[in-house]
């Protein structure tokens, strides 16, 4: 039987290293029309988390200026991410601190959420508070998912919307308390719970 999988790659400027963990994250746009090939055909390469919005930038200003239209100037460099809206990170924990005291995954909170930390309170329990596992996620990072962040799975939800399923497999009673919480939202049963916990296993299998 024929097997095919899906991978997502990431195209690194060469450099000249051997070792690919080491190659440079430098970021380059190629348009490809410009080497005889597909006109209009771009390429990403290279870049990192801190310098995405820069890649982004360039990407977009090089499609407006081949496409020959008229865009309002990109705002990347001064629109700030979600929850980016504060100065300086120890000065808005502190607050933080003074507003909510005694909240012992406060601090992981604000790294998770920054300025949206209050949104996610808002009518949490000191009970969804407690951590569920080593990511230091809680409950009230989950119900603040699924309300504003169009959260709709558990792959999404521990892989992406928080840290749980990046610090291994989860344990199960972990997996059985976030599917828990998503199916009172989005109205699960016990089977669609258990497909969801069951999607994960593909994710943690290591080939022989």
């Amino acid at each position: 039987m024929a097997r095919s999988h899906l991978a997502g790659l990431r195209p690194l400027v060469g450099d000249g290293s051997k070792d690919s963990y080491n190659v440079s994250r430098r970021s380059e746009l190629v348009d490809h029309g410009k080497e005889g090939a597909l006109d209009g055909l771009f390429s990403a390469l290279g870049g990192k988390w801190t310098t995405s919005r820069a890649l982004a930038q360039t990407i977009t200003d090089a499609l407006v200026a081949k496409l020959g239209v008229k865009a309002p100037g990109c705002a990347t460099a001064t629109a700030p991410l979600p929850g980016g809206r504060f100065d300086r990170f120890e000065e808005m924990v502190r607050g933080y601190q003074k507003t909510w005291p005694g909240i012992s995954s406060l601090r992981h909170l604000a790294h998770m959420l920054g300025a949206r930390l209050p949104e996610a309170l808002r009518g949490a329990r000191l009970t969804d508070l407690a951590t569920l596992g080593p990511s230091g996620d809680t409950a009230a990072q989950i119900a603040f998912a699924l309300r504003e962040e169009m959260a709709l799975t558990l792959e999404d939800m521990v892989m992406r919307r928080t840290g749980i399923g990046q610090f291994g497999r989860p344990g199960a009673g972990v997996l059985e308390k976030v599917a828990g919480l998503m199916a009172a939202q989005l109205g699960w049963n016990q089977e669609k719970q258990l497909r969801e916990i069951a999607s994960l296993d593909p994710i943690y299998r290591t080939a022989a």
